[in-house]
């Protein structure tokens, strides 16, 4: 990669909701030969923008604007079957670690040109170089591992993936079970704890039978300092296992809790404090069973937050 090339990357990395940066790179890939390239960013800016400017059309204008936007889609999807690697300019870097990105246990979504989202939902062991190789990109996409117990499987085969440097480049972390599997023990997530999460951002564990147990586990263990939402919706988390959270580390750094439709009435509220709590702005109780006066007593406790219920 040249230095004007790395610039004009930068440039997009820094204005990402901005397309101008994304042309003027795609110009700068025509003046270079790398013509399918430049196209698919043109293509999915398109795209993109006639998605933004629908509603504010006129009838006419929608019609028109459709028939443009299903032909982008036909040229979009044949440049993603046919020249794949050309139009998505995969680096000759992370080619070579990319080549299992179409496998059935992996999932990209590209917007406006770029990768975005790179989700792992079957992990196997040879899916850390791909992290490493996403971590590279620029700029760089959002990074997530959705399943607990192939990553659990994982590590039990291979231990050495628990002092691996990489877990520190992921975003989110979904802990569904895929298929038939059993709902994870709360021992079982333990090995899970141990892994550097520095940069995670979104831990998800909804509907995965937990129960106090396992956000003990959670929040004593989960070493993702930066966290800022926490999805623990549709459990068996009762009034004892809400008291847990306070002990995180990431209990300052949280901005969302959603524990909705879970049985708790009467959460332990001493330990749901602002104090605790400095950054939460939303925590849902939806279809919780919560008594009105610990309700009543949590808005207070927690002024400025949207308490959902």
């Amino acid at each position: 990669m040249t230095a004007d090339e790395l610039a004009l990357l930068r440039g997009v990395e820094a204005a990402p909701d901005d397309d101008l940066p994304r042309l003027v790179y795609a110009d700068w890939l025509d003046e270079h030969g790398r013509h399918a390239r430049a196209d698919f960013i043109r293509v999915q800016c398109e795209l993109a923008s006639i998605e933004r400017r629908l509603p504010g059309m006129t009838a006419e204008e929608k019609r028109e604007a459709e028939v443009l936007r299903d032909e982008l889609a036909k040229t979009e999807r044949e440049m993603m079957s046919t020249r794949r690697d050309e139009s998505v300019g995969v680096a000759p870097t992370i080619e070579g670690t990319m080549n299992c990105a179409l496998s059935l246990s992996l999932q990209e979504h590209y917007e406006r040109g770029f990768l975005k989202t790179f989700s792992i939902y079957r992990f196997f062991e040879n899916h850390t170089a791909d992290i490493l190789s996403c971590s590279k990109m620029i700029p760089r996409p959002r990074i997530e591992i959705t399943s607990a117990r192939s990553l659990l499987d994982s590590t039990r085969s291979h231990p050495d993936l628990l002092r691996r440097e990489v877990w520190s480049e992921v975003d989110v972390v979904e802990m569904y079970n895929h298929g038939p599997s059993q709902p994870l023990l709360p021992h079982e997530f333990i090995p899970l704890m141990r892994l550097d999460f520095r940069r995670l951002a979104s831990f998800n564990s909804d509907r995965m039978e937990l129960n106090p147990g396992h956000v003990c586990v959670i929040a004593e263990r989960l070493r993702a300092p930066n966290l800022w939402h926490i999805n623990l919706a549709d459990n068996q988390i009762v009034d004892s296992g809400v008291a847990f959270l306070h002990r995180a580390i990431y209990a300052k750094t949280l901005r969302s809790i959603d524990l909705s439709r879970n049985p708790i009435c009467r959460p332990e509220i001493s330990k749901l404090t602002k104090d605790r709590f400095p950054s939460l702005v939303r925590l849902d109780l939806t279809e919780c069973p919560i008594m009105p006066q610990s309700l009543a007593q949590l808005r207070k406790q927690l002024p400025g937050v949207e308490v959902i219920c």
